[in-house]
This record gives structure tokens, C-alpha cells and sequence, in this order.
């Protein structure tokens, strides 16, 4: 209930991604650790089961094989891929099955996994995460000022989104 409460907000590059998840295709979106790319994946999630679309998650760990019954229209979405030949099985059976696939991961274990893996740069669209809009900046300090009991500043939080890399960890230890 919590990735779909008006308590969150939810940043630009979700309805990005819907749309492409309703495109269909194989996306990666990309940035460094504490950017806020699990909560997006998240939000995302969120948003297609509002939907009614079905939507496998999968977290890195555990066993990585295909469903045997596979609504159509159903949305892969895997945070941090595991650096293994099982997962190039997965996405080859993704690819074959013409099946969506969004995975989240740091862009450098992203890189390390493509070319140990021989996954050609067409298969899979990258997106990199941006930095916060203005507006989004915004949005979150005043939910972190309205739900939490925040000794920071209204400018001290925003300038915590705005100006640093990893704001989304800082912010999660005020």
C-alpha cells in the first residue's frame, strides 16, 4: 500500500517506463547505488498492478526461470540481474517468448554483466537515471518535511536532493 500512498512520490521516469513496458521491449535503467532506482522499480510495479497488468518482480536472488503460464501482456521487471549464465538464459527466453523485460542495476555491474555475457548493446535499450528534476526535488522535501520529524530545513532538504548524487540515501538516514 505504501509504494501507491499519496505519502510517496513517484518521479518522472515511472510513466516513462510504463510506457515503455505497454511498448514492449527489453529496458535497463541505469545509475549509480542510493539513486532510487528500486523504489522507481517499485512505483513501477505499482502502477501496473493498478492496472490489472501482471508483473513478475524479481529481486537477484533465488531461482530465475520463466513462469509456465504467462498472462499475456505481463511485465519482467528484475532489480540487479545476477552476474551469471542463468540469467542470459532468462533473457534469451525473454527475448524468444517476445516478453517485456525492465531490469534496474548499477551502470557499472551493467556493464561488467553485458560483456561477460556477450548481450550486444541492441538487445536492450539503456536508460540512464537522471538527477532529480527541480520539481521532483520539490515534491520530495515537502514529504519529507510533512511525514517526517525532520530537524533539517525545507532548504537544507532540498539542497540535499538537488545538489548531491546520492541524496536518496541521505535522505533515508534523516
Amino acid at each position: 500500500n505504501l509504494a501507491i500512498s499519496d505519502r510517496i512520490v513517484m518521479r518522472e521516469i515511472v510513466d516513462t517506463l510504463y510506457g515503455y513496458a505497454m511498448d514492449g521491449g527489453i529496458y535497463a535503467l541505469l545509475g549509480p547505488g542510493g539513486e532510487g532506482k528500486t523504489t522507481i522499480l517499485m512505483q513501477l510495479c505499482a502502477k501496473l498492478v493498478s492496472d490489472e497488468i501482471p508483473v513478475f518482480y524479481y529481486r537477484g536472488h533465488g531461482t530465475l526461470k520463466l513462469p509456465d503460464d504467462i498472462p499475456d501482456k505481463a511485465v519482467f521487471i528484475m532489480d540487479n540481474p545476477p552476474y551469471s549464465r542463468t540469467f542470459k538464459h532468462f533473457l534469451d527466453n525473454v527475448i524468444e517468448d517476445g516478453r517485456t523485460l525492465i531490469i534496474g542495476g548499477r551502470q557499472n555491474e551493467w556493464n561488467l554483466l553485458k560483456t561477460s555475457l556477450s548481450i550486444p548493446d541492441r538487445i536492450v535499450f539503456e536508460i540512464p537515471l537522471q538527477k532529480l528534476t527541480t520539481e521532483e526535488c520539490g515534491h520530495f522535501t515537502e514529504c519529507v518535511i510533512t511525514n517526517l520529524n525532520c530537524s533539517k530545513s525545507r532548504t537544507d532538504i532540498k539542497e540535499l536532493f538537488q545538489n548531491n548524487s546520492y541524496g536518496f540515501l541521505y535522505a533515508a538516514m534523516l
